[in-house]
Protein backbone atom coordinates (compact mmCIF):
# COMPACT_ATOMS: atom_id res chain seq x y z
CA UNK A 1 0.00 0.00 0.00
CA UNK A 2 1.37 3.35 -0.76
CA UNK A 3 2.03 5.59 2.08
CA UNK A 4 1.03 9.74 1.63
CA UNK A 5 3.52 12.03 2.28
CA UNK A 6 1.44 14.71 4.32
CA UNK A 7 4.54 16.55 4.38
CA UNK A 8 4.66 17.98 0.90
CA UNK A 9 0.52 18.49 0.70
CA UNK A 10 -0.72 21.93 1.48
CA UNK A 11 -4.21 23.56 2.82
CA UNK A 12 -5.21 26.79 1.10
CA UNK A 13 -7.24 29.11 3.62
CA UNK A 14 -8.83 31.99 2.09
CA UNK A 15 -7.87 35.14 3.71
CA UNK A 16 -11.75 36.96 4.43
CA UNK A 17 -12.09 40.00 1.93
CA UNK A 18 -8.92 40.04 0.42
CA UNK A 19 -9.31 38.31 -3.84
CA UNK A 20 -6.96 35.33 -4.52
CA UNK A 21 -5.11 35.54 -1.23
CA UNK A 22 -4.69 32.69 0.83
CA UNK A 23 -2.78 31.46 4.20
CA UNK A 24 -1.03 28.13 3.29
CA UNK A 25 -0.34 25.80 6.15
CA UNK A 26 1.54 22.22 5.85
CA UNK A 27 -0.72 19.14 6.29
CA UNK A 28 1.95 17.29 8.46
CA UNK A 29 3.50 20.35 10.97
CA UNK A 30 0.30 22.70 10.80
CA UNK A 31 2.30 25.62 10.04
CA UNK A 32 2.44 28.00 7.81
CA UNK A 33 4.19 29.20 4.92
CA UNK A 34 5.81 32.79 5.50
CA UNK A 35 9.15 34.48 3.82
CA UNK A 36 12.67 33.96 6.19
CA UNK A 37 13.72 37.26 7.67
CA UNK A 38 16.04 37.74 4.60
CA UNK A 39 13.39 37.16 2.32
CA UNK A 40 15.75 34.55 0.37
CA UNK A 41 13.83 31.23 1.43
CA UNK A 42 9.88 30.31 2.52
CA UNK A 43 9.57 28.42 6.02
CA UNK A 44 7.08 27.45 8.17
CA UNK A 45 5.57 29.08 11.29
CA UNK A 46 3.20 29.19 14.07
CA UNK A 47 -0.22 31.35 12.37
CA UNK A 48 0.14 35.00 13.37
CA UNK A 49 -2.80 35.96 10.27
CA UNK A 50 0.43 38.57 9.54
CA UNK A 51 0.27 39.73 5.98
CA UNK A 52 3.59 38.08 5.79
CA UNK A 53 1.98 34.81 6.20
CA UNK A 54 -0.46 35.83 3.03
CA UNK A 55 0.00 34.75 -0.75
CA UNK A 56 -1.46 36.13 -3.30
CA UNK A 57 -2.28 33.90 -6.11
CA UNK A 58 -2.30 35.51 -9.50
CA UNK A 59 -3.51 33.75 -13.27
CA UNK A 60 -1.13 33.09 -15.69
CA UNK A 61 -0.94 31.98 -19.23
CA UNK A 62 -0.60 28.11 -19.36
CA UNK A 63 0.60 28.52 -22.57
CA UNK A 64 3.44 30.33 -21.62
CA UNK A 65 4.21 29.10 -18.09
CA UNK A 66 3.33 24.92 -18.18
CA UNK A 67 6.07 22.70 -17.66
CA UNK A 68 7.03 20.32 -20.31
CA UNK A 69 5.81 16.65 -19.47
CA UNK A 70 7.67 15.03 -17.07
CA UNK A 71 11.21 13.47 -17.30
CA UNK A 72 11.32 9.42 -17.07
CA UNK A 73 8.88 6.86 -18.34
CA UNK A 74 5.52 8.45 -20.03
CA UNK A 75 2.85 6.61 -21.72
CA UNK A 76 1.07 9.02 -24.97
CA UNK A 77 -2.05 9.16 -25.61
CA UNK A 78 -4.37 10.25 -28.01
CA UNK A 79 -7.49 13.06 -27.12
CA UNK A 80 -9.21 11.31 -30.20
CA UNK A 81 -9.69 7.67 -29.50
CA UNK A 82 -7.90 7.48 -26.50
CA UNK A 83 -4.93 4.95 -28.42
CA UNK A 84 -1.46 5.24 -27.16
CA UNK A 85 1.55 6.25 -29.12
CA UNK A 86 3.47 2.77 -30.29
CA UNK A 87 5.87 2.08 -32.85
CA UNK A 88 5.89 -0.55 -35.71
CA UNK A 89 7.30 -3.72 -35.33
CA UNK A 90 6.66 -6.96 -32.84
CA UNK A 91 8.37 -6.18 -29.02
CA UNK A 92 11.23 -6.74 -28.25
CA UNK A 93 12.56 -7.98 -32.03
CA UNK A 94 12.46 -4.48 -33.21
CA UNK A 95 15.58 -1.83 -34.45
CA UNK A 96 13.43 1.17 -35.59
CA UNK A 97 9.74 2.04 -36.23
CA UNK A 98 7.26 4.47 -37.40
CA UNK A 99 4.73 5.63 -34.72
CA UNK A 100 1.34 4.90 -34.93
CA UNK A 101 -0.86 4.28 -32.22
CA UNK A 102 -2.71 1.60 -30.87
CA UNK A 103 -5.54 0.16 -28.63
CA UNK A 104 -3.23 -1.82 -25.93
CA UNK A 105 -1.88 -0.11 -22.58
CA UNK A 106 1.12 0.43 -21.93
CA UNK A 107 3.39 -1.60 -19.55
CA UNK A 108 6.91 -3.26 -18.90
CA UNK A 109 6.08 -6.06 -21.33
CA UNK A 110 5.76 -3.36 -23.71
CA UNK A 111 9.00 -0.43 -23.69
CA UNK A 112 7.72 0.35 -27.46
CA UNK A 113 4.89 2.03 -25.81
CA UNK A 114 6.49 4.04 -23.09
CA UNK A 115 8.78 6.86 -23.69
CA UNK A 116 11.33 9.34 -22.13
CA UNK A 117 11.53 13.00 -22.67
CA UNK A 118 15.00 14.58 -22.53
CA UNK A 119 15.18 17.95 -22.29
CA UNK A 120 17.98 19.44 -25.37
CA UNK A 121 17.64 22.97 -25.86
CA UNK A 122 15.00 24.88 -23.82
CA UNK A 123 12.09 24.60 -25.27
CA UNK A 124 13.46 21.85 -27.58
CA UNK A 125 12.93 18.34 -26.37
CA UNK A 126 14.13 14.47 -27.60
CA UNK A 127 11.43 12.02 -27.67
CA UNK A 128 13.06 8.78 -27.18
CA UNK A 129 11.42 5.32 -27.16
CA UNK A 130 12.91 2.81 -24.11
CA UNK A 131 13.05 0.14 -26.55
CA UNK A 132 15.78 1.83 -28.23
CA UNK A 133 17.33 4.62 -25.74
CA UNK A 134 19.81 5.72 -28.05
CA UNK A 135 16.95 6.58 -30.90
CA UNK A 136 14.59 9.45 -30.81
CA UNK A 137 11.54 10.60 -32.67
CA UNK A 138 12.28 11.95 -36.15
CA UNK A 139 10.03 14.08 -38.66
CA UNK A 140 11.81 13.11 -42.16
CA UNK A 141 11.05 15.29 -45.54
CA UNK A 142 8.98 12.64 -46.14
CA UNK A 143 6.37 13.67 -43.05
CA UNK A 144 6.43 9.69 -41.54
CA UNK A 145 7.57 10.22 -37.83
CA UNK A 146 9.97 7.24 -37.53
CA UNK A 147 12.73 6.25 -34.74
CA UNK A 148 16.47 7.64 -35.87
CA UNK A 149 19.48 7.60 -34.26
CA UNK A 150 19.95 10.50 -31.97
CA UNK A 151 21.97 13.24 -34.00
CA UNK A 152 19.95 16.46 -32.06
CA UNK A 153 19.14 17.81 -35.38
CA UNK A 154 16.10 19.69 -35.94
CA UNK A 155 13.74 16.70 -37.23
CA UNK A 156 14.45 15.40 -33.76
CA UNK A 157 13.59 17.95 -31.86
CA UNK A 158 10.16 18.88 -30.10
CA UNK A 159 8.39 21.21 -28.54
CA UNK A 160 5.41 21.01 -26.34
CA UNK A 161 2.48 23.24 -26.05
CA UNK A 162 -0.85 24.26 -24.10
CA UNK A 163 -3.84 22.58 -25.77
CA UNK A 164 -5.94 23.34 -23.59
CA UNK A 165 -6.27 21.54 -20.07
CA UNK A 166 -3.06 21.03 -17.44
CA UNK A 167 -1.84 17.58 -18.86
CA UNK A 168 -2.47 17.95 -23.12
CA UNK A 169 -0.08 19.26 -25.50
CA UNK A 170 0.57 19.65 -29.28
CA UNK A 171 3.80 18.28 -30.12
CA UNK A 172 5.33 20.80 -32.70
CA UNK A 173 8.05 19.26 -34.68
CA UNK A 174 11.58 21.96 -34.89
CA UNK A 175 12.45 21.44 -38.58
CA UNK A 176 8.98 21.22 -40.20
CA UNK A 177 7.16 23.55 -37.74
CA UNK A 178 3.96 21.23 -37.67
CA UNK A 179 2.38 18.84 -35.08
CA UNK A 180 1.97 15.47 -34.56
CA UNK A 181 -1.47 14.62 -35.94
CA UNK A 182 -3.35 11.55 -36.05
CA UNK A 183 -4.38 11.92 -39.76
CA UNK A 184 -1.35 12.74 -42.09
CA UNK A 185 -2.58 15.25 -44.04
CA UNK A 186 -2.65 18.06 -41.32
CA UNK A 187 -0.05 19.80 -39.74
CA UNK A 188 -2.22 23.29 -37.90
CA UNK A 189 -2.89 23.23 -34.16
CA UNK A 190 -7.33 22.73 -35.02
CA UNK A 191 -8.38 19.69 -33.53
CA UNK A 192 -8.32 17.04 -30.92
CA UNK A 193 -6.27 14.29 -33.84
CA UNK A 194 -3.48 16.95 -32.63
CA UNK A 195 -4.06 16.77 -28.91
CA UNK A 196 -1.75 14.17 -26.55
CA UNK A 197 -1.96 13.76 -22.73
CA UNK A 198 1.59 12.40 -20.85
CA UNK A 199 0.33 9.54 -18.35
CA UNK A 200 3.18 7.96 -16.02
CA UNK A 201 4.13 4.51 -17.24
CA UNK A 202 5.81 3.56 -13.93
CA UNK A 203 6.67 4.32 -10.35
CA UNK A 204 4.56 5.32 -7.18
CA UNK A 205 2.06 7.71 -10.31
CA UNK A 206 1.70 4.93 -12.78
CA UNK A 207 -1.58 5.70 -14.85
CA UNK A 208 -2.16 9.05 -13.43
CA UNK A 209 -2.34 12.12 -15.65
CA UNK A 210 0.84 14.24 -15.38
CA UNK A 211 0.37 17.59 -14.13
CA UNK A 212 3.16 20.28 -14.98
CA UNK A 213 5.84 20.45 -12.16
Amino acid sequence: MTRTNHAVQFNLEPVEDEKDTYFIANRASGLYLEPSADGNSIVQQLFTGADRQKWVFHATDPARFMAPPAKGANAVQALAGKKFWDFSGTYPAMRSGELQVWAGKPSSGAADRIIEIVGVDVPWHSISPRHLPRHVLAAPADGRLQTTLNRKTNEQLWGFEYAGSPNTYYIRNSQTNQVVDLNADRGNTDGPTQVFEFIYADGPNKGKLFIGE
